[in-house]
């Protein structure tokens, strides 16, 4: 009933190379500067505790994606046990979801190169070097919207040229990057551990001259209210957005587990390892950052960038890669302080690119779509097709980035992401109820941690149940900015919608395909009664 009988993937990737995905999706510098861009949104968030607090739910998604993966050993990840555990319906319009979501933020980071990675470097070696050229080709990004279009879809094209080289050459290339990147957080460490606060206002001001000034970016911002006291109240609702919306993604090896090698080892200790890396990453560079620029400043910045304010001077958005170069005034510091944001940023996308189009290939594989999509390249072994159509979705959203804003667009999707990790949370706390053999199958071969239970309910259930909940949460609390900003409000009736339109055009989709598919003798309730073939 399958396609085929074999997927002609080929298990190549180790436990190092999930370990490097997890983490470059998650993109420790991509990640401290995300955070910095987004913070003016949550205003009076302490960063150490809510990056803290995010670990409750990324402890649960480890737990939960570790025993499914190691129970559906395949590629597309927890779309392949949400169909066949909660129902093909379900399932297919619940992955749907997160596909589209994937496409949005896959071409948020090509938008993030585009606006603040390349312009911020460019600014910044244009005022080491004293070479002004180098400020104009900034501005003619950042100023144009066409420009910037044009810019984000090379991103994108380049970071889906290097999936079609296949998992093991994708796996070095990514690796060399990685490499590089960490190369650029231990200038940012280095730099902030041996920079004071007042050496970066006075090194700011004097070379944003005539541009802004440190002290005016303060006040601006406290005039416009923007400015308040740490609260409790508004970091425990920063938690799951700011936090956890760093840290997600980290669990996306498992979309890749029927290239994976020993998948039950591989991806527990990749998943742990790297949700540990990145709190210790970003407690760390955020707090530093935050004593040597000053938390004012970093609120300021992001809250007057986000509300479009014309105290903004900045000729790009908020950068942190920039803020850390201002400390120094050697040029390969300076080029590597910067530079290896955009590698951070790029990172993303090959992961990425891997990670969608092995969805859309599990699809073709249980005949949603059309067949040609899970052809896989003989020599390659690479879905090129599935790959291709990946990088048209994300033009389109290179395009919708350039034409409507960053901001607003993330809030469009609040609720379309929270609903899509939510289900999966709920489903895997059922799994040793509804398929008991089989979850006592998976847990017999994974560390006995996985297996334990408290006050006799597995710790599946409990942590599919936090992950569940905590997700509905996020919903909440990634649309909680409309209430500061009111300029973005529309992004609450915008995500109701996207969320309705998406789940329900999901479950309609697959009623019609699997009508059409019964005309042609396919019973698609015998495909997802059984586990896909590798």
């Amino acid at each position: 009933m399958f396609l085929r009988d074999a997927t002609g993937l080929v298990r190549e990737l180790a436990t190092l190379d999930a370990y490097v995905l997890s983490l470059s999706i998650v993109s420790l510098g991509g990640g401290s500067a995300a955070t910095l861009i987004l913070l003016g949104l949550y205003p009076a968030t302490d960063l150490p505790i809510a990056f803290t607090l995010g670990l409750i739910p990324a402890i649960a998604f480890t737990v939960v994606y570790s025993i499914m993966t190691a129970a559906f050993p395949r590629s597309g990840g927890d779309y392949v046990w949400m169909s066949r555990i909660g129902g093909a319906a379900i399932g297919f319009s619940i992955s749907l979801a997160m596909e589209l979501w994937l496409f949005f933020i896959c071409a948020a980071q090509a938008w993030f190169v585009t606006w603040v990675g390349v312009p911020s470097t460019l600014v910044a070696m244009g005022l080491i070097f004293k070479v002004q050229y180098l400020a104009e080709w900034s501005s003619a990004i950042t100023s144009s919207n066409l420009v910037a279009f044009i810019v984000a879809s090379i991103v994108v094209i380049l970071g889906a040229l290097f999936c079609t080289l296949g998992a093991r050459v994708y796996a070095r290339i990514q690796k060399a990057l990685w490499v590089y990147g960490m190369l650029g957080m231990a200038v940012w460490i280095g730099l902030l551990l041996t920079s004071t606060h007042a050496a970066f206002v006075s090194s700011f001001n004097s070379l944003m001259a005539g541009t802004a000034s440190y002290e005016g970016i303060v006040k601006a911002a406290a005039d416009q209210g923007f400015l308040k006291p740490i609260d409790i109240g508004t970091t425990l609702i920063a938690a799951i957005p700011l936090s956890w919306g760093m840290y997600a993604g980290f669990n996306y090896p498992v979309y890749l587990s029927g290239e994976t090698k020993n998948v039950t080892r591989s991806v527990p200790i990749a998943l742990t390892a790297s949700i540990l890396t990145s709190w210790v990453f970003f407690v760390a560079i955020l707090g530093l950052a935050g004593n040597v620029f000053g938390m004012d400043f970093m609120y300021a910045i992001s809250s007057l960038s986000a509300a479009g304010s014309p105290a903004y001077t900045l000729p790009f958005g908020p950068s942190i890669s920039f803020l850390i170069s201002v400390l120094t005034t050697n040029p390969f510091l300076v080029f590597v302080a910067c530079s290896s944001l955009v590698v951070w940023w790029f990172m993303i996308l090959p992961p990425f690119y891997m990670t969608g189009s092995r969805v859309i290939f599990a699809w073709s594989w249980d005949r949603l779509v059309p067949g040609k999509l899970a052809d896989v390249h003989e020599r390659l072994h690479s879905p090129m097709l599935a790959i291709m159509l990946v990088l048209v979705a994300e033009v389109i959203w290179a395009y919708v980035f350039a034409y409507q804003g960053y901001y607003l667009t993330f809030m469009n999707f609040g609720l379309v992401i929270a609903f899509g990790w939510a289900i999966p949370g709920f489903i895997a706390a059922v799994f040793p109820y509804a398929k008991k053999d089989l979850y006592q199958r998976t847990v017999g071969v994974l560390p006995r941690a996985f297996s334990r239970k408290l006050a006799g309910v597995p710790i599946l259930t409990i942590a599919g149940l936090i992950q569940g909940v905590a997700m509905l949460f996020y919903g909440y609390a990634s649309l909680w900015p409309t209430l500061t900003f009111v300029e973005l409000s529309p992004a609450v009736t915008y995500a109701f919608e996207s969320l309705i339109v998406t789940v329900v055009g999901g479950i309609l989709y697959f009623l019609a395909v699997r009508a059409y598919r019964k005309t042609q003798g396919i019973d698609l309730g015998m495909i997802f009664s059984e586990i896909p073939p590798e």
